[in-house]
């Protein structure tokens, strides 16, 4: 086994590109990141190598003349835990299905942070930051996929965990259909929506298109996500760069703000039309033609998903439901569109909105988990 580290080399950086490809070639439930994009994550222009404070070594994993895997060993100077300690991460790990491949790249991974960059906690998988791709599924592989969901090989959380990693924190997503049904789960918050329209709250929907819309849009998910674990700063060009512009290609219909009586930016939510059959297994962007063709009805999407709702820490403290009547509001513009089926994305262990979904969290189909590894 040859474990080949570096910081900047184009073929190698192709490489990693490859060997996922070629790792997830044939999985129906893999919607493909392309490949251009995933190339320009390991170049010195990228965002992450610039900031002060950033270290990195990425790891390839070659035997018998072939690539068995890779990783990157990442220190964000701004990864924090609760407590305050640094935090370094692993991230854009993939491995053939065979132990000892893996346990080579994360022994000198791990060493590099601990030994070189005097790391004694490890957040694994984390690409870069929480507002890129992190956290492994560990349950609903057999699961539709969405857009922007974690997926991954089913033997990496085993691989980790008998490396020495345990589960940090969990996150769930839930997937319900039939509109009666969905009309069920809303029902008892409507009088909240109503008490807040009376007390002159807006909702407004925001066209994903203009740029002081998603400023505001930038502006209140920060603050409403600020405590949330292992939260660093997001500047509004990588936000565009992630969010943004995934809805806008594919005119995402219900993003929303709420302001409160005196116009101040209150709450957000955030849900779209899944058109994750679209980019299933793609290796290129769906061409301009094609993405007029997503946006063009519900019928190119048989699912919507709520991605995001959250609140201010203000807005919180007033203990309006303002969030709880933000979910009215976004699911009642869902079913007012025909969809049929819901997804409910990615809902933290400690979540506020998982009282929204009440009992039905009992029966969540697909499981996330964060490691932590302390030397």
């Amino acid at each position: 086994m040859d474990i080949q580290s570096f910081e900047f080399d184009a073929e190698r950086s192709a490489a990693f590109a490859a060997f996922r490809d070629e790792l997830y070639c044939g999985d129906g439930n893999w919607v493909v990141s392309p490949r251009p994009a995933f190339v320009s994550q390991f170049v010195p222009e990228f965002w992450f190598y610039r900031r002060p404070g950033n270290r990195y070594r990425h790891f390839l994993a070659m035997a018998n003349g072939k690539i068995a895997g890779h990783v990157s060993a990442l220190v964000n100077g701004d990864l924090r835990d609760r407590e305050g300690t640094p935090v370094g991460s692993l991230g854009f790990f993939e491995c053939v299905d065979d132990y000892a491949t893996a346990a080579e790249l994360l022994g000198q991974a791990t060493e590099w942070l601990v030994k070189e960059q005097q790391m004694r906690r490890i957040w694994a998988p984390v690409n870069f930051d929480i507002w890129h791709g992190y956290r492994f599924m560990i349950r609903g592989f057999a699961e539709k996929t969405f857009y922007g969901e974690p997926y991954n090989k089913r033997y990496y959380p085993d691989f980790f965990t008998r490396f020495g990693f345990s589960v940090k924190k969990t996150w769930d997503s839930l997937e319900r259909e039939g509109r009666a049904a969905l009309k069920k789960m809303i029902a008892r918050f409507a009088p909240r929506h109503r008490r807040l329209l009376d007390e002159q709250y807006r909702f407004e929907s925001i066209d994903v298109n203009a740029i002081h819309h998603l400023q505001q849009l930038h502006s209140v998910l920060v603050r409403s996500y600020s405590a949330m674990l292992g939260a660093t700063p997001l500047e509004f060009a990588t936000f565009e760069r992630l969010l943004g512009q995934y809805l806008k290609t594919f005119t995402a219909s219900f993003v929303n703000l709420v302001y409160d009586p005196v116009g101040n930016l209150a709450a957000f939510g955030v849900a779209y039309p899944d058109y994750s059959d679209a980019l299933r297994a793609e290796v290129s962007p769906p061409k301009p033609s094609a993405r007029r063709s997503l946006s063009s009805g519900v019928s190119a999407a048989d699912r919507a998903i709520l991605y995001m709702i959250g609140a201010t820490p203000e807005e919180v403290q007033r203990r309006h439901g303002t969030g709880s009547a933000m979910y009215y509001h976004i699911m009642q513009q869902i079913l007012a569109a025909g969809f049929q089926s819901l997804l409910f994305a990615i809902v933290a262990d400690d979540s506020g909105a998982r009282s929204l979904l009440g009992e039905e969290m009992r029966s969540v189909q697909r499981t996330y988990a964060l490691y932590e590894l302390n030397r």
